[in-house]
């Protein structure tokens, strides 16, 4: 057996093969194929699978695997055997009788845990990548959503000034002025006329004249509204109805609108706009967020009420 062994050996090394190439080629591993080269195989394995890496090993290096297989002496054991070898029980260790160590290796391929490393890291990788995307979308969305519902309202905070306790002289020249004005009133009423109150007809149209009627039904007139800003503000422009622009003005920028008779804005921080109407300077138009501003030719209306009167 031992000779074969070493003509399989030599016949490997001839061509140049290494065990890891006849490894690749048959799967069989290393070292099985030493115990063939060494003459062992027989000791270390049943025949029957001994004589089949035998015989893949022999027709691998280009040789008669049958042959090589009776030469090498491994026969197959007759059936009668085989069978009588499976229906005989197995005998059951003793009890506290030291039981055989399993003989086995562990048959690893380093190429293999090569790879499925390399599959889990990408796998890994690709989560990743899909969690970033899914996060950056998820902000982009939040931050376009609250530019466009506009800022929170800012609370105006008034600062009293402190009372300043006046000194005895001022008290006392305060009070002689306020005798002097005092005295010269009484005067001037004494001089004037009694009053003359209307009688008749003429009396009666005059008391019931009409209050002067809202300066936005007055004729329409074209508005031309320049908007200056100091920071960047989120606005909304309709000119006669018809949206004009929805989107942040930014900071120190300009904007010039027209209309035939009205713009309508909405802002999220008015501290930081000032309006000029047809060429008139009409300052800020308050505080937070507005979302009422009517421009006209009359003048400028937060909410309904004249804030800044026009031309």
């Amino acid at each position: 057996m031992k000779k074969i062994g070493e003509e399989l050996s030599k016949t490997r090394k001839e061509k140049g093969l290494s065990l890891r190439d006849i490894y690749q080629r048959t799967k069989i591993h290393p070292d099985i194929i030493r115990s063939i080269e060494d003459g062992t195989i027989a000791e270390k394995m049943h025949p029957i699978y001994a004589k089949g890496f035998l015989k893949s090993y022999s027709q691998c290096l280009g040789l008669a695997g049958e042959d090589i297989a009776d030469r090498y002496g491994i026969k197959s054991p007759p059936k009668s055997q085989l069978k009588e070898k499976r229906e005989t029980p197995e005998a059951k260790p003793r009890a506290g009788a030291a039981r055989p160590k399993a003989n086995f290796k562990l048959n690893i391929d380093p190429e293999k845990i090569l790879l499925y490393t390399k599959g889990a890291g990408l796998f890994l990788a690709s989560i990743l990548i899909v969690s970033v995307i899914v996060y950056a979308a998820a902000h982009t969305f939040s931050f376009i959503k609250g530019a466009f519902a506009g800022r929170p309202e800012e609370k105006r905070v008034t600062i009293k000034a402190p009372a300043v306790k006046p000194d005895a002289k001022t008290e006392a020249k305060g009070a002689s002025s306020s005798g002097a004005l005092k005295k010269t009133t009484i005067e001037a009423k004494k001089k004037l006329p009694p009053a003359q109150v209307p009688s008749g007809a003429g009396a009666e149209a005059e008391l019931s004249a009409p209050m002067p009627a809202d300066t936005r039904e007055q004729p329409a007139k074209p508005v031309s509204l320049l908007i200056r800003t100091t920071d960047d503000v989120w606005m909304k422009v309709k000119a006669d109805d018809e949206v004009i622009f929805h989107d942040i003005l930014p900071k120190n920028s300009s904007e010039l609108w027209k209309a035939g008779a009205k713009i309508d804005l909405w802002v999220g921080k008015a501290e930081a706009i000032f309006l000029k109407l047809n060429g008139q300077d009409m300052g800020s138009p308050g505080y937070g967020v507005i979302k009422n501003i009517e421009v006209r030719s009359s003048g400028v209306y937060v909410n309904g009420k004249l804030a800044k009167a026009g031309s």
